[in-house]
Parts: structure tokens; C-alpha cells; sequence
């Protein structure tokens, strides 16, 4: 009877095993990345709501921009528009759209790459909403802006509250 060499088919036998642990392991950290996903993106979708604000951030060379949901829901838009493609998006931001196209036209050498704008849109139920935008624009080695990113928040309640008189009582 021959003598079978057993350690290339243990080592090899050890070395899949291992591969499939590796595997396992691999599966379990990706479950656990897109677990954490999930919350992560529930929790900024919950934050948006209660504080009536949204995000986007647009690449200036393909004019793709993209918009979280809070963005859509703070606008009424619905979330299966493409906000680089809609021309809605123009008519609703056109303060914003303003002073983007300025920023981006204007030489950006030695100016502050954030700004804070105040505007109003008339959204589609006719409501006449003020928002305040945080605008943050990244540049190349040039200063050629390639990457803009924002906020939105609806400051309608804040706006009124400024402007209503306040009384008080002299004792």
C-alpha cells in the first residue's frame, strides 16, 4: 500500500477552511457596514424633517447634482426629478441659482469659498417660503471651483418672528 503524502491535502484543506471564515467574516462586515448605513441615513432623514432642511452638492465640471430627501421634501419636489435636468429647480431657486452663477463665473482668487444667501421660492402649493443656504465651494490648484456644496433650511417662522412687533409692559 502506498504512503499518501497527507500534508499538501491538510494544508490545502486548512487553506479553504480559512477562505471560508474570510468569506464569513467579510459577509458579517459588510452586513454590519450597511446596517450602519441605514441608521446613519434614517437618523440625517429624521434630523432634515424635525429641523426643516436639506443638502446637495453639485459637481461643477458635469453639472450632476445631487439632493438628499430633505431637500425634495423642503422644496416639494418629487424625489424621482433629476434636479440637474429640471428646469422646476430654476424656477424654484432662482435667487440661489443667481448667486451660484455668480460665484462660479466670478474669479474665486482671495474670496471666502463659503457664503450664507437668504431667498424666497414660491413652492408648488402656492406658499411663499424664506430659506437660508450655506454654500461651501471647493477649488482646484487654480482656484477653478469643482465642487459646491450646501445646505437648506426653511426660515419662514425665524423671518416672521423678526418682524413682528414686540410689546412689552412698562411696570
Amino acid at each position: 500500500m502506498p504512503i499518501i503524502d497527507t500534508v499538501p491535502i491538510v494544508l490545502g484543506l486548512v487553506f479553504y477552511l480559512a477562505g471560508l471564515k474570510q468569506e464569513q467574516i467579510a459577509e458579517l462586515d459588510l452586513r454590519k457596514a450597511k446596517g450602519d448605513l441605514a441608521k446613519s441615513q434614517s437618523l440625517l432623514e429624521t434630523a432634515e424633517r424635525v429641523e426643516k432642511y436639506g443638502s446637495w452638492e453639485l459637481d461643477v465640471a458635469t453639472k450632476k447634482s445631487t439632493w438628499s430627501k430633505g431637500l425634495y421634501t423642503l422644496l416639494q419636489m418629487s424625489p424621482t426629478v433629476d434636479p440637474s435636468e429640471s428646469n422646476s429647480t430654476l424656477s424654484q431657486m432662482l435667487v440661489l441659482e443667481q448667486k451660484l452663477q455668480q460665484a462660479l463665473s466670478d474669479p474665486l482668487e482671495g474670496r471666502e469659498r463659503e457664503f450664507t444667501i437668504q431667498y424666497h421660492v414660491k413652492l408648488k402649493d402656492g406658499a411663499v417660503r424664506t430659506l437660508r443656504g450655506q454654500v461651501s465651494i471647493l477649488l482646484d490648484d487654480k482656484s477653478n471651483p469643482t465642487q459646491m456644496f450646501g445646505t437648506v433650511q426653511d426660515i419662514t417662522e425665524l423671518d416672521l418672528a423678526k418682524k413682528k412687533p414686540s410689546f412689552t409692559s412698562k411696570p
